[in-house]
């Protein structure tokens, strides 16, 4: 998948697990721990998109820097997410 990502993409998919690449290199595994909806701002053309979060949870050591990750799983899902670390374990990718 390609271009913004909604939050129907993810919505069924909190739980899941996803195998993620950094250029080109899979690094591991992020499990979809949550999504909170955001406010959209008030822009007429603005009003159409989704604004959300994302966080993630890993097991990697040390904790992957803020970059520009592939995920992707099973059923073929992907999405390219600029993520950024939150705490040691976790990731974080604002849509907005």
């Amino acid at each position: 998948m390609t271009g913004r990502p909604r939050i129907a993409d993810f919505e069924s998919r909190i739980g899941s697990t996803f195998s993620v690449s950094l250029s080109g290199s899979e690094i591991g595994t992020w499990t979809l721990q949550a999504l909170k909806v955001l406010a959209a701002p008030d822009e007429e053309e603005l009003r159409d998109l989704d604004f959300f979060s994302l966080t993630f949870l890993h097991h990697a050591n040390p904790s992957p820097e803020q970059g520009i990750y592939l995920v992707s799983d099973q059923s073929g899902f992907r999405q390219t997410l600029f993520a950024t670390p939150f705490r040691q374990d976790q990731m974080v990718v604002t849509v907005a």
